[in-house]
């Protein structure tokens, strides 16, 4: 396989480079990462993956270390946005802004061109009054862009609703496990599912390295996105203060 990924190098104005390529050799195959004016292109020479989506992350997810290392000298935080893969010259693989499938409204109609007003004052309101809110609306914003962590963020934006529910202290072994269970019952939340999303989140939470396919980054979010719009729609019903 033959192939170009293309992308930018966040906060665009900044012009970011890299002096030389940087070459990368595999055990099948070689890559070459060039940074000019804040865009990167990635080229690969190597046996084509069964899972392209998933491989697109891979590649981000090299291309972000690179940055970070960059980052790191100039103490600046450079984010890798991937636009584009072309693969052996006939296959164009462009990445969207969003993710369509993670809503069911935008999957039947992705010509939508807003939210209406119903829909939003609810997150609107809880997110102006609740930090909780913003952890967990944050972390579901990172969970999208950084596909290593999406597991792990996934998770804690869970936690996030969790906390809400926390009427002890958070040291508190079975406050904790109380605060689960009236998390499950108030927003009706299947403990099976929570374990699993728990588990995939295991290895990055404590720091290691967690392979994570593009399937299971979608399970991941659609269940997070679940837990937090219900515990909106929770909040806005009975008011935002902690049970």
């Amino acid at each position: 396989m033959l192939a170009v990924v293309m992308g930018a190098v966040h906060p665009v104005s900044g012009g970011w480079h890299l002096e030389d390529p940087v070459h990368i050799p595999f055990p099948d195959g070689k890559w070459m990462l060039i940074v000019k004016h804040s865009q990167f292109h990635v080229f690969i020479e190597g046996q084509k993956p069964n899972d392209l989506p998933t491989f697109m992350n891979e590649v981000g997810s090299i291309v972000q270390g690179c940055l970070d290392s960059l980052g790191f000298h100039l103490v600046s935080p450079l984010r890798a946005e991937i636009r584009s893969m072309v693969v052996d010259g006939n296959m164009l693989i462009q990445r969207r802004p969003g993710w369509p499938e993670l809503s069911p409204e935008l999957l039947t109609d992705p010509s939508i061109p807003h939210i209406t007003g119903d829909k939003l004052q609810p997150f609107l309101a809880a997110a102006m009054c609740e930090p909780l809110v913003r952890f967990a609306l944050a972390d579901l914003r990172v969970a999208m862009e950084s596909p290593d962590d999406t597991g792990y963020l996934a998770y804690r934006a869970v936690e996030s609703v969790r906390q809400w529910f926390l009427a002890g202290d958070e040291e508190d072994k079975r406050a904790r496990t109380q605060a689960w269970m009236d998390m499950r019952a108030a927003l009706d939340l299947d403990e099976s599912r929570l374990r699993s999303l728990g588990e995939l989140a295991r290895q990055r939470r404590h720091g290691g390295v967690a392979l994570i396919t593009e399937t299971q980054r979608k399970e991941a979010l659609l269940l997070a996105r679940d837990v937090v719009a219900r515990f909106i729609a929770h909040i806005n019903e009975r008011g935002t203060s902690s049970t």
